[in-house]
């Protein structure tokens, strides 16, 4: 996934054979550099936002669409 080649390469000297254990271990310790993560996830999903499609028709998207178009409009 692109979550786990971002997380390799910010954390390139770590051994990432087993990843979920690894990544248990790095959340415990406090030693995750999760706002790196975020950027660059955030980064990704910009420079693919063009390939993501919205079914504006599927329940709980419309939900989300109808709520946010409520609250700009009062």
């Amino acid at each position: 996934s692109k979550f786990q080649e971002i997380v390799k390469n910010i954390h390139s000297r770590t051994d990432w054979t087993d990843f979920e254990t690894r990544l248990s271990q790095k959340l415990i310790n406090k030693s995750l550099n999760k706002t790196e993560i975020a950027y660059q996830l955030a980064q990704n999903i910009e420079e693919e936002a063009s390939e993501i499609t919205i079914n504006e028709n599927d329940n709980p998207i419309k939900y989300l669409i109808d709520a946010i178009k409520y609250a700009c409009s009062n």
